[in-house]
């Protein structure tokens, strides 16, 4: 029996060897030396017969897949996954304003400056720096840009942790107005900026220490599969798709912390293999891709469904960007997610789950339209996959009852998602008839009719469309949809109906109501009703008219006037 081992060993690293040089002959024919490759041929010969694109050792990095891929590469590079987190010392990556840049905040003052190559962020207090951090990385690059930085100088002694931690710090630059601005007025979780006494809640001077890379690494990097795997072990809560169907896995031992070393990434920022898997197997051995984890130690677990493994499976490629389009959000009634980045959790848990893919809508390799463009042919190709008939116009107007300038996803992927700076659609896809949206929360028909009541709507649905809604409690209030859900004690109904209102040609019907409301105590919830404002009034308000980061009874007094004066506002020539 060992001499038949050794024999069958011989013979597959006799045929492996083959295949390298194969495989160097190939890259040869392709204009590329083999000594581009060097050290990858010879672990080839390490990986036997047994596909594997999980461990690090498997994953060959973008440069590697350029060379055969060019024009993807090319649209990489310049691709919003690309920018997900950069390093400084990248040309180009930093897009804040860094030159001896200051902000004056809760009684102290913030500093962005420039030292050659290098960027600093500082926090004074009583005219003298209190923490300076050096900044390292970068997040985002369309709508903000954050910053992940080390500290450099502070109240702890020498030797201290915190001088080798890196750290998102707490200042993000918005990109759309050029400012900067704390990070309550990005992130929706933050409660009330001040308390009651007029004293700011949250200290600026003493930013969060839970390191970067326990969470913002996982999604804005690419790493091996291997890693994902061991963090979800033990863990209270398991992601879904093909982190739920290979969660029994014991690829690695999971750390003590669940923290992602830095030094494991296979690139800063979102590359090929991300989503294609390791590549080393395709690249040098020119094996095909893999869509699945694949590899000694790598098993479904006993609940998952068959998938295809390949691009044409629903399952396959959602499960693919649910690796990180699921990030836990406050939900809808009917299960929805109010935040963006659960994209991939509401389409698993929306009508067409197993239908549609991710990619019939979005290209991973190009940035997207934007949120408020118009919808694209292909989105709409995507419903009409299985949805031939609606295809003629004649039969979609019977529908819909509504002109080609309504789509589909206006009536079954609302706009009710607070995005970075816009309101994006849906991704759980239903019906806009949702009898518990409609007598507790937003529903489509409204975000468009703002001016009509929700009993209005109701009626429109049973008698127009013969839709039986025997669940739903009489609605009779006369007053417009778009004014209860600002007057609403639910801050999401207030949030998503104020950004309806803003991108509404109607929107000036209801500009006292968002000026009763725009003083609000979070400076997320206020940033967004001052955009819609603006929206409203074709221009920026300036500081002297609402300074947004005043403090409370310097905007509440500004407050006060814009509401005396709505009226000339609204008649005022933009």
């Amino acid at each position: 029996m060992r001499a038949m081992g050794s024999t069958s060993r011989l013979v597959g690293g006799a045929m492996l060897l083959i295949a390298i040089a194969l495989a160097a002959l190939w890259w040869q024919r392709q204009g590329v030396e083999p000594s581009a490759h060097a050290g990858l041929e010879a672990q080839a010969a390490e990986l036997g017969a047994t596909y594997s694109n999980v461990r690090k050792e498997d994953y060959v990095g973008p440069q590697v897949c350029g060379e055969c891929h060019d024009e993807r590469f090319k649209q990489w590079e310049g691709n919003l996954h690309r920018r997900m987190n950069r390093l400084v010392t990248e040309p180009g990556a930093v897009l804040g304003d860094f030159e001896q840049h200051r902000e004056s905040y809760a009684g102290g003052e913030v500093l962005f400056a420039r030292r050659g190559n290098e960027y600093a962020m500082s926090f004074v207090r009583e005219g003298h720096v209190y923490r300076r951090y050096r900044i390292t990385r970068t997040i985002g690059s369309r709508y903000m840009q954050e910053y992940v930085g080390v500290q450099e100088l502070g109240p702890e002694p020498k030797g201290h942790e915190i001088y080798s931690r890196e750290i998102r710090l707490p200042f993000g630059f918005l990109l759309s107005q050029e400012r900067w601005l704390h990070q309550q007025y990005f992130d929706s979780w933050h409660g009330a900026e001040y308390d009651e006494g007029g004293t700011i809640a949250t200290s600026v001077f003493d930013p969060e220490q839970a390191p970067w890379r326990g969470r913002c690494a996982w999604c804005h990097n690419t790493y091996s599969f291997d890693k994902r795997l061991a963090r979800l072990q033990g863990a209270q809560q398991i992601g879904s798709g093909i982190e739920l169907l290979y969660n029994d896995s014991v690829v690695a031992p999971a750390s003590p912390d669940n923290l992602l070393p830095v030094e494991d990434l296979v690139s800063v920022g979102i590359s090929c293999e991300s989503c294609h898997f390791g590549g080393r197997e395709h690249a040098i051995l020119g094996k095909p891709i893999r869509f699945e984890p694949a590899g000694e130690g790598v098993t479904k677990n006993s609940q998952s469904i068959a998938v295809a493994g390949d691009r044409r499976d629903p399952r396959t490629i959602n499960a693919i960007c649910a690796q990180c389009h699921s990030t836990p959000t406050a939900l809808y009634p009917n299960g929805a997610g109010t935040r963006n980045s659960s994209e991939a959790l509401d389409l698993l848990s929306g009508a067409c789950a197993t239908k549609i893919k991710c990619t019939d809508c979005h290209d991973p390799h190009i940035p997207g339209p934007g949120a408020l463009a118009e919808d694209q042919a292909n989105h709409i190709g995507a419903c009409l996959g299985c949805h031939q008939n609606l295809a003629d116009p004649v039969l979609a107007l019977s529908h819909s009852l509504h002109e080609p300038t309504v789509t589909c996803l206006d009536c079954h992927m609302p706009r009710i998602v607070q995005g970075v700076d816009e309101l994006i659609r849906s991704h759980r896809i239903s019906s806009p008839a949702d009898e518990e949206m409609l007598a507790t929360s937003l529903n489509a028909c409204n975000l468009c009719h703002l001016e009509k009541s929700l009993a209005w709507t109701v009626e429109q649905l049973r008698g127009q469309y013969g839709v039986s809604l025997p669940n739903l409690p009489t609605l009779e209030q006369a007053e417009s949809a778009a004014h209860i859900w600002l007057m609403s004690d639910e801050r999401i109904l207030r949030l998503t109906a104020a950004s309806a209102i803003g991108y509404s040609k109607d929107g000036a019907n209801f500009l006292d109501d968002l000026l009763s409301i725009l003083d609000a105590p979070v400076a997320y919830d206020r940033l967004r009703f001052l955009w819609a404002v603006e929206e409203i009034l074709g221009r920026e308000l300036r500081k002297d008219e609402y300074d947004l980061t005043a403090a409370p009874q310097v905007r509440s007094a500004q407050a006060k006037a814009l509401r005396r004066k709505g009226k000339e506002l609204r008649e005022t020539p933009q």
